[in-house]
């Protein structure tokens, strides 16, 4: 495995949850602010975020989830959900988000985005202020990186599968690539409560890591909208990894 530190980031109940890999060795981490990520991994030459980046202001319009839904159809687009327009990241309550969405979108919106606009609103905030590490940070969905991973072929189980036969399963997809990272996943489940960090948090974490890791090692795979009308600030693009015996 390349030396080099890389790092994949998701959401979760107490902040953000990084898995890292650096020199065969994966590590874990919780951080309550996003910026400290990156002041304690200044070296990592690729980070790999679920979380949109780059929300359509007024007048423009944001494809990714609609090419996002294509990579996972038939069967698991309905785990892409549609972010709010960047106006909302203004918004004090779930009834304004709804009602700024609506007038800029003509659309609602979810209380699934909602409740994540805390933590688009701190991301948005820091890839703004930090335009010289656009290059090395990437959304990515961790569902399209287990199907890619798995050669392209749909997953049977969704991650809250009863018996824990969606986690099982992505985890055969993960030691597919690395025999230890079973190991490490049961490791690191013991180190903070569920309260702070779900089963499927950690996972995404992982899949977001070796997809980064395969991605820089060989090719990441960027999935980004023809569309003219983007936002200006951040292009709109997604990550993932293609392995060379996809689709066999």
């Amino acid at each position: 495995m390349n030396s080099k530190q890389v790092i994949g980031i998701d959401g979760c109940r107490a902040g953000w949850c990084l898995i890292g890999l650096e020199n065969n060795d994966y590590f874990f981490e919780l951080h309550a602010q996003l910026h400290s990520i990156f002041t304690q991994h200044p070296q990592a030459i690729l980070f790999l975020i679920d979380m949109p980046m780059g929300l359509a202001s007024k007048g423009e319009l944001r494809v990714l989830e609609k090419l996002a839904r294509q990579e996972l159809s038939p069967g698991f687009g309905s785990s892409v959900f549609t972010p709010p327009c960047y106006e909302v990241l203004k918004a004090k309550s779930y009834e304004e988000a709804k009602m700024i969405n609506l007038k800029i979108t003509g659309k609602s919106l979810s209380i699934q985005s909602w409740n994540l606009v805390a933590k688009m609103r701190e991301l948005d905030h820091f890839i703004r202020q930090h335009s010289s590490l656009h290059h090395r940070i990437f959304e990515s969905h961790p569902e399209i990186n287990f199907k890619n991973l798995n050669k392209g072929k749909a997953l049977q189980h969704r991650k809250n599968a009863p018996n824990k036969q969606g986690i099982e399963e992505r985890l055969r997809i993960l030691s597919s690539y690395d025999t230890t990272l079973p190991d490490y996943f049961l490791k690191f489940r013991k180190v903070y409560p569920k309260t702070k960090v779900k089963d499927d948090d950690l996972l995404d974490a992982f899949s977001l890591c070796l997809t980064a890791y395969l991605g820089a090692n060989h090719q990441l795979k960027i999935i980004q909208s023809p569309v003219r009308n983007q936002p200006q600030f951040f292009p709109n693009r997604l990550a993932t990894y293609i392995p060379a015996n996809h689709n066999d």
